[in-house]
């Protein structure tokens, strides 16, 4: 399931935020530990902006996912990405 909320508080800039949670999609991830994908769920929380003004453009976003584990070595795995990017339009 997914909640999306953005705003556009002036013309050419919207925020918005999403938070996710449901089960792993893959089938066999990679992990270094003998765990059932079905076992746990994924739950992610992310930011973006995105502001324009006459050709150009700025965009970013923060995502942010944490994967609850059953095991007695590992509580959580989680990982932080996130990125920026520009353009012009003709």
């Amino acid at each position: 399931m997914v909640i999306r909320v953005a705003i556009t508080p002036i013309t050419g800039l919207t925020i918005g935020a999403a938070y996710d949670w449901a089960p792993i999609w893959m089938t066999s991830p990679s992990l270094p530990l003998p765990i059932d994908v079905n076992a746990y769920k994924q739950r992610a929380a992310e930011l973006d902006f995105e502001f324009s003004h006459g050709h150009a453009m700025v965009s970013g976003e923060v995502v942010y996912n944490i994967w609850p584990v059953r095991s007695s070595q590992v509580i959580a795995i989680s990982r932080c990405s996130g990125i920026i990017s520009k353009g012009n339009t003709l």
